[in-house]
């Protein structure tokens, strides 16, 4: 989806006059993230919490609480109190989750502190060879033979595969059958038994899967094609031009935490990703590094809201 932000954020290394003083010194951080281990959020949320931990000397606590597609992880950080040590790692979920669900018990847009944005990545189109698609194409005519039967797995209801698939759906007038698990290994796995033939997953998943034959990689969901998969086209040139969908990951708090803990935790989160092997680390499994200021943070998840809200009426997803 053409909604990317160009991200302007100064970094400050702890010897810089403007270097603030740790307001959470000797408390633990908590940061919280909606869906299973072994995900890129997860994987984030991990990498970026040992390195906070280690430039600030706090102990940092990553917890998965999976559940509504993010929203049981969301719902108790927005009861946590807004002193800075209550964090959860969300992102794009966070901006679908009113287009998903009739009952929220918060508003995105009114409860969540903006810390900063952390990452970017895209989906790959993959299908299980059994399947006998090589094409995108290929891949929409079957699903035309097969009205509301062609069954594609995500990592949740409100995830990025399960939004990718849809739009997909969508731009190409089909009805697919989404079943939806409870996080990324276990959407992995429906693709290797009976359970889906297709999905949107991960880059960090789909490339070693492609290269050792047990995936085809049929289509990237970003703009352009990916480095590490040079012969996979994306899905607009596979037909349809306007498709993009790139995935984004950005730190959250309780609405209401001090500015000053605001700006420090941007600092350190922005520092964070600054450096070469926390970058390395991240780059290595897909995810690029993707620093903002909290006013970025909040005006990108404030645009993705609006945004999605109109894929979802387009594609006729009804909230649940």
């Amino acid at each position: 989806m053409k909604a990317a932000i160009i991200a302007s954020a100064l970094t400050l290394g702890p010897g810089s006059a403007l270097a603030q003083e740790n307001p959470l010194r000797n408390k633990t951080i908590n940061i919280s993230v909606g869906f299973g281990a072994g995900g890129a959020m997860d994987l984030t949320a991990r990498v970026i919490g040992d390195a906070l931990g280690k430039n600030l000397g706090n102990t940092v606590v990553v917890q998965n609480k999976p559940g509504a597609g993010g929203n049981l992880a969301t719902d108790q950080l927005v009861k946590a109190a807004p002193d800075g040590t209550h964090l959860m790692l969300g992102g794009y979920n966070n901006a679908l989750a009113p287009s998903l669900y009739k009952n929220l018990n918060h508003d995105p847009l009114k409860d969540l502190e903006p810390i900063g944005r952390a990452v970017t990545t895209v989906s790959v189109l993959v299908v299980k060879p059994s399947l006998g698609v090589k094409t995108t194409k290929e891949l929409i005519e079957l699903a035309k033979k097969n009205p509301g039967n062609l069954a594609y797995s995500s990592s949740g209801v409100g995830t990025s595969g399960h939004l990718a698939a849809e739009m997909l759906a969508s731009m190409a007038g089909v009805k697919f059958l989404h079943v939806p698990y409870k996080g990324s290994p276990e959407q992995l796995s429906s693709l290797f038994g009976d359970q889906a033939a297709f999905s949107f997953i991960v880059l960090s998943q789909a490339v070693p899967q492609i290269a050792a034959g047990k995936l085809v990689g049929l289509a990237v969901s970003g703009p352009k094609r990916d480095a590490q998969l040079p012969n996979v086209p994306t899905v607009a040139e596979s037909g349809y031009p306007e498709y993009e969908h790139v995935q984004w990951y950005a730190i959250f708090g309780p609405k209401g935490i001090p500015k000053n803990t605001v700006r420090f935790l941007n600092q350190e989160i922005n520092q964070a990703l600054a450096a070469p092997e926390v970058a390395k680390q991240l780059r290595d499994r897909g995810l690029e590094p993707a620093p903002s200021t909290p006013e970025e943070l909040g005006e990108l998840l404030k645009s993705e809201t609006a945004v999605f809200a109109g894929i979802a009426k387009k594609a006729n997803i009804q909230p649940q």
